[in-house]
């Protein structure tokens, strides 16, 4: 009895997997697309194969007299039938078509000695990548190279010409002789590998298209679309958060020692989102100043999307909220502080953090999905909510980088070196708040021309019909949502011997409280922390078994001055390079402003970076009421001394003032 082989199993007819038995799954064929003289055959075949896989008991004769096709060919055609093809499919009934040519030409007959000529030399070069496997491997791996960027000292983008001249090379090296194809043909099989080096890019699509130029190759569908959960259609039941670099050039104004202001480019910012995806509403943002958005700014949009969003004191003349365009956790109580089952991000560091996702899945109670690596239209909600805030938003301003260089928006809206029309990173803020809040009263497409906020009312209805509620955050700890952020275990210090109280070390200061200072038996031991990356002036400690031990406040001068972490990481880097130092009583937030403002002298980097520093320093006072209810609040406003005035009589400027121009809400 004949044994067949597939997927490295093998079987006889008697035997055969079910997953093979069942004809419902091989592949068809179109029987209209067949001519005459070939469909009489072709039904023959497939009754043939019927009665051979259904009918195991039906004989090989008993077959070729009801079918007329021979005895012989049975096994051989239903060997054929589960064979792969180039497409990964079995051939299934397409291998029954006659005359269907499954394999290419195979050449057995050896090269004639030659150098001219036309004619004869087929399947010489697959034959010599028959005989030479590392032909294969070479050819291959030199194809993939071409379309992957530099990472090494290297050739980039090959060509076809330096290609071949390494295949020669390789192949003296595998002591070919001169009377041996490639070398007893004129080119050399330059044509030849042209040829092979197509059908290997045409054999995948991903590398066709790399090979191109595509810089991004959407995946295949039906592999993520198979294990796709169902669809959110509850609300809540899944939101989507995701960066997006605004595509506008900004600039904010700095005052010169004249007391005049002076316009500064910086470089973009991001807007981080958090979208509904059953009601397409916005639920909260936060901006970064930055290159690359952090961890603690993927923290801050989600408790903006927790905490009720009020509407903003707008200061640009005749802007205006919308009539009814609202945050919907600011318009429906039932919204505020409500928790969801999923949340939907990226692959991206920054969200992936494993402190950041531990502490919103404990906090908000939710799963995290991070899709399919580069898929980003997985996410398509939040993603298409980008593409509306570019469109009608960055797209149709001055100082618009557009969707790419050649974009025509860009070139149009170029005001060159007229930066005065560009965008102030405080009037951004409010646009912003504006624009996400129009949004939500806005009619949209994928609700049915309703607005998200209709559709936010429409589902909270139904849940309070069908007696269910919203989860929401326990209120005895919607005030410690800081507690989204980092927690560390410290040893307390000190020493009795040297009549050192006991204090924890954190980042270059010392924290302490009341408590802590009078005991002693605390030395040596070890506090859980936590602490809000906006505001380290002060933080929460506890006990390593939950209890909570109180308040701990840093040591003067940090205390008095709300900052954030990366601030005091930033003023205590510039202290060990020796680019600054504090003087003596000076208070180190208004000394590291003053030292970054001296440094804005046209460069779009360091007034960015100037940018950033100010709005570390109004997100921290803005984060400071209810981070911590029982914080004694003892900041003090922020002021940064003025320059002295120079040898050549320049005039002392006024005292710059830091207003708190963005809030971490």
């Amino acid at each position: 009895m004949k044994t067949f082989d597939s997927a490295d199993r093998n079987f006889t007819r008697g035997t055969i997997p079910s997953e093979l038995g069942d004809l419902s799954l091989w592949p068809t064929v179109d029987q209209t697309a067949l001519p005459e003289e070939v469909l009489a055959s072709f039904c023959n075949r497939v009754e043939a194969i019927r009665l051979f896989v259904e009918h195991s008991s039906v004989s090989l004769a008993d077959i070729e007299r009801k079918t007329g096709v021979p005895r012989q060919r049975i096994e051989g055609l239903f060997a054929k039938c589960i064979a792969e093809s180039s497409d990964g499919r079995m051939w299934g009934f397409r291998a029954l078509i006659p005359y269907k040519f499954r394999k290419g030409y195979e050449r057995r007959k050896k090269a004639s000695i030659t150098r001219s000529g036309s004619g004869g030399d087929s399947g010489l070069f697959a034959q010599l990548l028959l005989r030479h496997g590392v032909l294969v491997e070479f050819i291959d791996k030199e194809i993939r190279n071409r379309a992957v960027p530099i990472k090494s000292l290297r050739q980039v983008r090959i060509y076809l010409i330096d290609l071949h001249s390494k295949f020669i090379e390789l192949c003296r090296g595998l002591n070919i002789k001169s009377s041996e194809y490639p070398f007893n043909r004129d080119e050399m099989g330059l044509r030849s590998l042209q040829q092979y080096v197509k059908k290997r890019l045409s054999s995948s699509f991903e590398l066709a298209a790399r090979s191109e130029g595509a810089t991004y190759v959407r995946p295949a569908r039906h592999g993520h679309e198979l294990q796709r959960s169902r669809p959110a259609i509850r609300l809540l039941d899944e939101v989507q958060i995701d960066g997006h670099r605004i595509d506008l050039r900004l600039s904010i104004a700095i005052a010169d020692p004249f007391g005049m202001e002076t316009i500064i480019e910086i470089e973009r910012v991001w807007i981080l989102v958090v979208v509904d995806v059953a009601t397409r509403s916005a639920l909260g943002y936060s901006l970064a100043i930055a290159r690359q958005y952090s961890a603690n700014d993927v923290v801050n949009a989600i408790c903006n999307a927790l905490i009720p969003q009020a509407p903003r004191k707008l200061t640009i003349p005749m802007l205006a909220y919308p009539a009814g365009s609202e945050f919907p956790n600011f318009r429906f109580p039932e919204m505020a502080y409500a928790c969801w089952r999923v949340l939907a991000l990226d692959r991206a560091s920054t969200h992936l953090a494993q402190n950041t996702l531990a502490l919103v899945t404990r906090t908000v109670g939710c799963w995290t999905d991070a899709g399919p690596v580069g898929e980003p239209i997985v996410r398509g909600v939040v993603e298409r909510f980008f593409h509306l805030l570019s469109q009608h938003f960055a797209h149709k301003l001055p100082g618009t980088t557009g969707r790419s260089p050649d974009d025509i928006a860009r070139v149009l809206a170029d005001p060159d070196n007229n930066i005065k029309w560009l965008m102030r990173l405080n009037e951004l803020e409010e646009l912003i708040d504006v624009v996400i809040a129009e949004h939500n009263c806005s009619p949209t497409i994928g609700l049915g021309a309703r607005t998200p906020l209709e559709a936010v009312d429409f589902h909270l209805r139904k849940l309070k019909e069908s007696n269910q509620e919203l989860r929401h955050i326990p209120s005895s700890k919607r005030s410690d949502l800081y507690l989204l952020h980092n927690e560390k275990v410290v040893t307390v210090r000190g020493s009795l011997k040297k009549g050192d109280r006991p204090h924890i070390n954190f980042h270059g200061a010392e924290y302490t409280n009341s408590t802590m200072e009078k005991l002693p038996q605390l030395i040596g031991t070890e506090l859980r922390i936590r602490y809000n990356e906006n505001d380290i002036s002060s933080m929460k400690a506890f006990y390593m078994d939950g209890a909570e031990f109180g308040i701990i406040i840093a040591e003067h001068p940090w205390s008095s001055t709300p900052h954030s972490l990366k601030l005091r990481k930033a003023i205590l880097r510039a202290q060990r390079l020796g680019r600054f130092k504090i003087r003596p009583g000076q208070n180190p937030i208004a000394a590291y402003l003053e030292f970054k403002e001296a440094q804005v002298t046209g460069s779009r980097q360091a007034a960015t970076s100037y940018a950033w520093a100010l709005k570390q320093v109004s997100a921290s006072q803005a984060s400071r009421p209810g981070a911590f209810p029982d914080h004694p609040g003892e900041s003090e406003p922020l002021t940064v001394e003025p320059r002295q005035p120079t040898a050549d009589g320049i005039p002392a400027v006024k005292t710059l003032r830091i207003k708190q121009t963005f809030h971490s809400r």
